[in-house]
């Protein structure tokens, strides 16, 4: 009798262990791709910032615009 017990004990616990796995593991590998990506992104704005700025806000900025006077 007491070997029917283990028995579901271990088919609870590896069926547990296995909706575990196939809950957590993509949720890691998307987590581990954003790490990624923001790693990537952090290296590009500290570069951006080491340069003066963004390289799309130089083409947005000129040092010698004046706004239109109001009328």
């Amino acid at each position: 009798m007491a070997g029917g017990y283990w028995d579901v004990i271990l088919i609870t616990f590896v069926g547990f262990v296995a909706l575990a796995a196939a809950l957590l593991i993509p949720v890691w590998r998307f987590l581990s791709r954003e790490e990624q990506y923001a790693d990537q992104f952090t290296g590009d704005v500290s570069r951006d910032q080491k340069e003066g700025g963004p390289a799309w806000l130089g083409d947005v900025l000129d040092e010698n615009f004046e706004p239109p006077a109001d009328e």
